[in-house]
């Protein structure tokens, strides 16, 4: 390979990982906002927060890499004909071809690993992305129910009743018992409580209008009044309160690997999401590749003299947009089976098979190239 093409795909993946990073930032960002109510419900920690949003860059990662890529590439091309570097390679009569040829095989490249981590690595992290997801949720106190005039034992030797059930976490006309001391017994009494996590296995009880009463061993009893009080809670077993998580079922199609889908797809027992999600992820690869051979042949063919490249820049980012809209589109539809799944890998790879009428709809006919 000459130097001229290694500073080509070098400049390439450069603006290629700067788009990710920037594409996959925000995707993440947006993720992180939908997600942020359901976390701060079930009171996780800042540091499990952050744990649970790192699990989802591989997966935000993937879903942006066609689009960031097909920018890339229109990028790469449009800056090597604005700077001279095209028109300079013509005179030394090097075919546009090569050049697409150059960019062909860094698609290949970013293809093949593309479709590598979304069938090992993004199938591991959804695994414990759901798995962290699920235990949030049925560590969540929106999940804790504790039934109307029934004593429930909070820890050993600490109980707790209440007459109502708000909402989550909160509750009315409530007594706390507390035996865990062996010489003294508490019995307490609120108009209202409400329960939140400070931790993972730490709760506070929040008392209201609160009377505590004090009996000691000797049968002394002390009574006392608060407007609010709080009732620290550590609890031995984080399930004991919660019921079942709601969360969704691990057995996902994108938790599995490609070789795990296309094995249950054999077998003829597989759902037609685990086929659209096989779908997807080939779809995504072949983009990949279709697109940098049909923009880098179209704009390398162009008169490589550093004009007009805006137009045609536009032109392919707009058809990228659309192309991937609609392969997305189809894999979402209700209803997903395999002939839908063969159109989509046909889309996938027409951009080559486009690029004649492109070049007449955008005008990009080849022209000879010259120096004047």
């Amino acid at each position: 390979m000459q130097r001229l093409d290694r500073i080509l795909l070098l400049r390439l993946l450069a603006i290629f990982g700067l788009i990710l990073t920037v594409v996959t930032l925000s995707a993440v960002l947006s993720q992180a906002a939908r997600l942020t109510d359901a976390v701060l419900r079930a009171g996780m920690s800042l540091s499990e927060f952050g744990g649970l949003i790192l699990l989802i860059v591989t997966k935000m990662a993937e879903l942006v890499t066609p689009l960031a890529y097909g920018i890339a590439v229109i990028l790469a091309c449009v800056q090597c004909n604005e700077a001279g570097t095209t028109l300079l390679l013509r005179a030394a009569g090097r075919a546009p071809r090569v050049d697409a040829a150059v960019i062909a095989s860094g698609s290949l490249a970013v293809a093949l690993v593309l479709f590598a981590c979304a069938s090992v690595l993004v199938p591991l992290n959804q695994v414990k992305y759901r798995q962290a997801f699920a235990l949030a949720q049925q560590q969540g106190i929106e999940r804790l129910r504790i039934p109307a005039g029934q004593p429930v034992e909070l820890v050993p030797g600490l109980s707790l009743q209440a007459e109502q059930h708000r909402e989550a976490g909160v509750f009315e006309g409530v007594t706390v018992v507390d035996l865990t001391r062996p010489d003294e017994r508490l019995i307490i009494r609120a108009e209202r409580a409400e329960l939140s996590r400070t931790g993972t296995l730490a709760l506070s009880l929040q008392l209201t209008q609160a009377q505590v009463q004090q009996t000691m061993a000797d049968g002394q009893t002390t009574t006392l009044s608060f407007a609010s009080t709080q009732l620290p809670l550590t609890l031995p077993d984080p399930h004991g309160l919660v019921a079942p998580m709601l969360a969704d079922r691990l057995n996902r199609a994108d938790t599995l690997s490609s070789a795990a889908l296309f094995r249950q797809i054999s077998a003829g027992d597989a759902p037609s999401a685990m086929t659209a999600e096989l779908t997807r992820r080939g779809a995504a690869a072949l983009s990949v590749l279709a697109f940098g051979l049909l923009a880098s042949g179209l704009l390398f063919a162009r008169r490589p003299d550093g004009r007009r490249q805006t137009l045609p820049a536009t032109a392919l980012l707009v058809f990228l947009i659309l192309y991937l809209l609609i392969q997305t589109t189809l894999l979402s539809a209700r209803g997903f089976s395999p002939a839908t799944g063969g159109l989509v890998l046909a889309i996938s790879l027409s951009p080559p098979i486009l690029a004649p009428v492109l070049q007449a709809l955008f005008g990009l006919a080849r022209r000879p190239a010259t120096l004047s």
